[in-house]
């Protein structure tokens, strides 16, 4: 800081003089005494000699040098002379400079000193008067206070000391009726109410402030008092309310900072708030990019300037993200598509900030999930298998440690693991890509309960659910438990209302609904040995189809029927069956027996009662559990075996084993009564595999195309975007509806809910019927769709084409589904969501099957029979009787070509074509009309074999040469290996060129012979040359004869009537001739 002398001129001399004092410091709260300021310029006498009389004062502040002499005089010369008048002056370092020095007493007021931007006077004022203060005078007006900040004032504004009586201060009035009408310190300010209190008398003023007049002020309306006036930036006028104890309201008016943190009315920028922490700003968080190019801010926060938030960089399109966030966070962009454009957002997250792979895709990050903290960690919910067997981690997701995710080891298929949340069930989803490679993700999905009450899920409600339904209802559950059923009311909570109706549904013997694709129907099962199904015996040494042997110490075959055998006379037997064996006659060890039924998943009351004998012992197990011991084979009376613990039986397959030791030799069997019974435990039908085609635009059951234009009632819209009726089959296109870009996959044909439909989603629903014994169920789906696809299976998501152009993929969407709790028993559907996102056209192509163990719905099952001549009856749906043939699954197929056994070609349903050992010919190939004829088929190796059969067999069916109409087989006659119906044919009459001669061949009337016809001779001596041409003729007509050696032809025999016998010659000119014999017409 520096002061300058001023008012110095002596003899027009000017003298610069600098204090070797350092300068001010300015640090605060650090009083600074005169002697400390730096003189930089003084105008005047130099001379020591004071100016009038007195003495001068000692100095006492070093920039009071230049006035000493005539400004620090005193009669005595006591004091010492100090800086008593500064003025402001911005242009100077120190922004003061000194204007006046003076002698003053040690502590009395009069100097200044300087403390920072405050000027202070210090020391006593005379009194009385009472109230006499040392106060700063601003341009000689009181200030009213010791000490003023000069840098709120105009430069050049004049700052000295003096004692004079204070004013007033700016409090309120006696009685509360305004303000003290009092001289503010500031310029303009004026003494305002800031505080009333309304009483019941009226407004009370209970406290006032100096303020500028268009400052936040308090003023009086016409019932309560309101805040008028204005506030620095970043502030606000705000009235305040406070409750007083006597049940009065104090009102008061502030200028506090603005909290709101939030963006100009223009979207311009943040407002410029007072932030509550300070050092930190209203800063942007989110920048929108409109469509219109113009950036506007959307959203402010306050923070440190080097905190993370957006700014639009200057020459910049896009917003960036600037500043450092806390340790473990990491400052991000966020970008979000809104209807007014792209909003770009930062903020700090988490370090890594997703729960997502890692960049080399082997594991998740190490997220810190938010729920549960500890609890949970980010882990793999889908893998990818590449078709190079490496195995990607694709998605991520936080769940609790032993929570259904996805786990892998080298080698192995990847699988899911853990466990999930009551009512749920981890399920794994398979989806093959394009490229060939395969998703599997894991996730819990929430389980549907199918009969309230049935907690422990066997199908009936009874005793067996009291446990699973308190550890539900206790929120304790063990793995098994289905907790959905122990909502009886539905209501979505455990209540003492449901435990009032699961004790009704017990005691009421509440039954679970019917299963529509299965009615119910009591169990009797016959387990007598030796018995056939119609109640009549076996006759000895024929199989007893019911019993099957599994174990066999003699070595034999297994498994295969037991085998019906005369009682030994030591044996006792039970009335009305007889004894079995797997050998009569075996060796001393042991022989296994088994009798399996199925009971139906909702049967009840089973009970399974039985007698045993055996040679020697013998044992009884009811699915693997031990049930009893049988009886010798002489004891006369036999206890029953009786089992009726639901425990030891199952839904589905149950099997009856009976084991047998041999120990004293031949002969050893068993001998068994007894019955099965079950309340609704017939299964409906013999349990029968599902393998059912699924192609978009095939009949179903076939393999043969729907005619384009016509309906696929196998798919059907149940969601139309362009208004169709719905539900409706899906209609399929025709070849000149398949737009160029579509690939079709083989075999199927597109199908549509609206070929040229607008924009939305269309929904096309294919369900099929699973058998409750069903086992092992695969859903295998291939499909493709214009543009995009999502398929669910029983409102589950298990698979998605790629998101656009999904009608030209080079291979179609994969998706593999085998997980069994995906599935349910009956009616199951398929629902494909067609996106149609870029106008028309849009459609579906599915190919693939669904297949189960067990599977096929008794509902769906068309039998027919095989009649003995080959024909095919069809039988009505759910009859099963066949009397006087074969019973076949299925419906009667189309009839077609078969060749029989014996040769013959008859037109036959295919399956009973070959149950009569017949061979099914192909498509489209037709039996011939006529007899079975010779046919000749080539042995590998060489040779040939000949049997009669039909044209058409004998090329299609046994791929041979048909000989023609009444060929038939000779046999090798002549020992060379051939059939003689196969011998090649003889050649016909000619010259045989090996041998010069004619063919010996049969010519084809009788009593002809292959002859020479033409020779060819010398000219000179008609000796043959050779002979040129051959044919058939018999010795009494014209021919050609040879004589003896040397040969010579003549002509001889007869000719028709007119026609005489000639030699015919050629000359050739080179002494050669050809003679030929013939009949012509004799010469005139």
């Amino acid at each position: 800081m520096q002061l300058r002398p001023a008012n110095a001129a002596i003899c027009g001399l000017t003298l610069i003089c600098i204090c070797a004092v350092a300068g001010l410091p300015v640090s605060a709260g650090e009083p600074v005494a005169a002697d400390q300021l730096q003189m930089i310029e003084v105008s005047g006498d130099a001379g020591t000699t004071p100016r009038g009389g007195g003495a001068v004062c000692p100095l006492g502040d070093g920039p009071c040098t230049p006035f000493q002499a005539s400004q620090c005089v005193s009669p005595t010369g006591s004091g010492q002379c100090r800086v008593v008048s500064a003025i402001y002056d911005p242009t100077q370092p120190n922004l003061v400079r000194v204007s006046s020095c003076s002698c003053v007493l040690q502590g009395h007021c009069g100097n200044l000193t300087l403390q920072g931007d405050i000027i202070r006077c210090d020391g006593d004022c005379p009194v009385p008067p009472t109230g006499n203060q040392c106060q700063v005078l601003v341009n000689g007006v009181p200030s009213g206070s010791s000490f003023v900040i000069f840098t709120t004032y105009p430069p050049g504004t004049q700052f000295s000391c003096g004692c004079n009586t204070s004013n007033p201060p700016c409090e309120p009035a006696p009685g509360g009726q305004g303000c003290n009408q009092t001289q503010c310190p500031n310029s303009g300010e004026v003494c305002f109410p800031r505080c009333v209190t309304m009483t019941a008398t009226g407004p009370v003023v209970v406290d006032c402030e100096c303020r500028q007049d268009i400052e936040c002020h308090i003023e009086m309306g016409p019932a309560l008092p309101y805040c008028n006036g204005l506030c620095p930036p970043g502030t606000e006028c705000v009235r305040s309310e406070t409750v007083n104890t006597d049940g009065t309201i104090t009102y008061c008016c502030d200028c506090v900072p603005i909290t709101t943190c939030e963006p100009l009315p223009d979207q311009s920028a943040c407002a410029p708030v007072q932030c509550p922490i300070a050092g930190e700003e209203c800063q942007p968080r989110c920048i929108l990019i409109g469509f219109d190019g113009v950036p506007r801010v959307t959203d402010c926060e306050c923070g440190s300037p080097n905190e993370c938030h957006a700014e639009l960089l200057p020459g910049a399109q896009i917003p960036e993200c600037i500043g450092g966030c806390p340790p473990g966070q990491v400052c991000i962009q966020r970008v979000f598509a809104t209807p007014e454009g792209t909003r770009y957002c930062c903020e700090c997250v988490q370090d890594p900030p997703e729960c997502i792979p890692t960049p080399d895709r082997t594991a998740c990050v190490p997220f810190q999930c938010p729920q549960n903290g500890a609890l949970e960690e980010c882990q793999p919910r889908c893998v990818r298998m590449t078709n190079h067997g490496t195995i990607e981690v694709i998605n991520c997701d936080c769940r609790g440690l032993a929570e259904c995710h996805v786990v892998w080891q080298p080698g192995i298929t990847p699988y899911c693991e853990g466990a999930c949340p009551p009512g749920q069930t981890c399920v794994q989803s398979l989806i093959q890509n394009p490229d060939g490679s395969f998703d599997i993700c894991c996730d819990c999905i929430e389980d549907t309960c199918r009969c309230r009450g049935d907690v422990n899920g066997d199908g009936v409600i009874n005793g067996l659910d009291i446990n699973p339904f308190v550890r539900c209802f206790l929120g304790i559950p063990i793995p098994g438990d289905h907790c959905e059923c122990a909502d009886i009311d539905e209501d979505g909570q455990y209540t003492a209302f449901d435990i009032s109706l699961f004790i009704q549904r017990i005691l009421g013997k509440y039954r679970c609904d019917e299963t529509p694709c299965c009615p119910k129907q009591d169990l009797v099962e016959d387990l007598r040995t030796g018995v056939n199904d119609d109640n009549t015996l076996i006759p000895v040494g024929n199989d007893d189809p019911d019993w099957t042997v599994f174990l066999d110490a003699s070595g034999g075959s297994t498994p295969r029927p037991a085998t019906v055998v005369a009682a030994h006379p030591s044996w006792q037997t039970f009335p009305g069956t007889q004894w079995v064996s797997a050998n009569y006659f075996g060796p001393n060890g042991e022989y296994g027996y088994e009798f399996c039924f199925c009971l139906d998943e909702r049967y009840s009351n089973p009970v399974l009662t039985l007698q045993l004998r055996g040679d020697d012992d013998s044992q009884v197990f009811l699915n693997g559990n031990f049930i009893g011991n049988g009886a010798g084979f002489n004891v006369a009376v036999v206890p029953p075996i009786t089992v009726n613990n639901p425990a030891f039986f199952q839904p589905g397959t149950n099997c009856v084993r009976v084991l047998v030791q041999n120990i004293g030799g031949a002969p050893t069997g068993f001998n068994m009564n007894g019955t099965m019974t079950a309340d609704d435990g017939v299964c409906c039908c013999d349990p029968a595999d599902l393998d059912k085609p699924i192609g978009s635009g095939v009949y179903d059951n076939s393999n043969v195309l729907i005619p384009g234009g016509n309906d696929d009632d196998t798919w059907t819209v149940t969601v139309d975007p362009s208004g169709g009726i719905t539900p409706r089959p899906a209609t399929v296109l025709d070849a000149t509806m398949i737009h160029p870009l579509w690939l079709t996959i083989p075999g199927t044909q597109w199908i549509s809910a609206n070929y040229n439909g607008p924009n939305g989603v269309y929904h096309y629903e294919y369900c099929f019927c699973l058998d409750p014994r069903f086992e092992d169920p695969v859903l295998d789906l291939y499909l493709r769709a214009d543009d995009f696809a999502e398929v669910f299976l029983n409102g589950v998501l298990v698979g998605q084409t790629p998101n656009g152009w999904a009608f030209n993929t080079p291979q179609p969407t994969h998706v593999f589904i085998t997980d069994p709790d995906l599935f349910l028993a009956c009616e199951n559907c398929i629902e494909i969501r067609v996106h149609n996102t870029g106008g028309p056209p849009t459609g579906l192509n599915v190919a693939g099957s669904v297949r189960a163990r067990n599977g096929l719905c008794c509902d769906d099952r068309q039998y027919s029979c095989c009649l003995p001549d080959g024909n095919c009856q069809d039988l009505a749906p759910g009859v099963m009787e066949c009397e006087f043939g074969t019973l076949m699954i299925g419906p009667c197929q189309s009839y077609t070509a078969c060749c029989m056994p014996d040769g013959s070609c008859q037109f036959l349903e295919p399956r009973c074509c070959e149950l009569a050992g017949g061979s099914v010919l192909p498509p489209g190939v037709t039996c011939s009309t006529g007899a079975p004829q010779a046919c000749c088929i080539d042995v590998a190796g060489g040779g040939s074999m000949c049997i009669d059969a039909e044209p058409t067999c004998c090329q299609f069916a046994y791929n041979g040469v048909p000989q023609g109409p009444g060929t038939f087989c000779q046999g090798d006659l002549d020992g060379n290996g051939v059939d003689e119906a196969c011998e090649p044919p003889p050649p016909p009459c000619g010259l045989n060129p090996a041998t010069g001669q004619c063919y010996q061949t049969q010519c084809p009337i009788a009593g002809q012979e292959c002859r020479p016809r033409c020779v060819l001779v010398e000219a000179a001596t008609q000796q043959v040359i050779q002979i040129v041409d051959c044919a058939c003729t018999n010795l009494n007509t014209c021919h050609l004869e040879l004589s003896p050696a040397p040969s010579t032809p003549f002509c001889q025999g007869g000719c028709p009537p007119g026609f005489s016998c000639f030699r015919n010659v050629v000359d050739h000119g080179n002494g050669t001739q050809t003679v030929c014999c013939g009949c012509t017409i004799p010469n005139p």
